[in-house]
């Protein structure tokens, strides 16, 4: 121990570029020192918080390309109101239900075919709409039926077709000298009326009754309670 004192005593007898190079390790030790004690904690809440700026910046754009967008979004809000409200325009009254009926016929008859049957089915409600479906067949060539169906998509109102089932004719099929080929089309002949505001109003007036029933009679209860 002795030695090592005197040695530690004896530095100022070494040369100069010792002495300087030794304050210089002596230096970059206690820098390396501060470093890790004061600036290592400092450096993770930068990357933390480097982290959170490249976050906010990308749901900036986000936002702000949203905003940019959100005039053209209102236009085209606008646009789907004015079709739709078109397309409520071409829906049937309750009156011209039966015209529509009797422009089906006269789509089969027009190309020379039979309608066999038009069977109403239970109204099908689709919020502010009626589905209004017909269960039809037809008997015809398929050239007739093609062009019926051209015929439908042409009528004054709206009346789609699905559920479509082909298949040749029973008949036909026993009379192998019959000219053309018959063909029976069993399909579902959908039209569409707009539902009374009236009624959709009553329908909400009456569907949220119960809550209200339910809500004053849980107030009531807890009232009684109270007493």
């Amino acid at each position: 121990m002795a030695s090592k004192s005197l040695e530690l005593n004896d530095l100022y007898k070494l040369n100069p570029i010792a002495q300087l190079g030794l304050a210089l390790g002596i230096i970059v030790l206690i820098l390396g020192l501060a470093y890790f004690v004061f600036y290592s904690g400092q450096l993770d809440e930068l990357k933390v918080a480097e982290t959170e700026e490249v976050k906010l910046k990308e749901d900036f754009e986000s936002k702000a390309k949203a905003a940019a967008q959100l005039p053209i979004l209102k236009k085209q809000l606008e646009q789907i109101n004015t079709t739709f409200a078109i397309l409520l325009k071409q829906l049937p009254t309750d009156a011209e239900v039966p015209n529509l009926l009797q422009e089906l016929h006269d789509a089969a008859s027009s190309n020379g075919m039979r309608l066999d049957k038009v069977i109403p089915q239970p109204i099908v409600n689709d919020g502010p709409i009626d589905i209004l479906p017909y269960q039809i067949s037809l008997t015809g060539s398929h050239a007739q039926l093609s062009q019926f169906a051209r015929d439908v998509g042409k009528l004054s109102r709206i009346i789609t077709l699905s559920e479509m089932k082909l298949e040749q004719d029973k008949k036909d099929k026993k009379d192998k000298n019959a000219p053309v080929t018959q063909f029976v089309l069993e399909a579902k002949a959908n039209t569409y009326k707009a539902v009374d505001v009236n009624v959709i109003d009553e329908d909400k007036k009456q569907a949220s009754e119960p809550k209200n029933k339910k809500a004053a009679s849980n107030k009531d209860a807890k009232a009684e309670g109270a007493k």
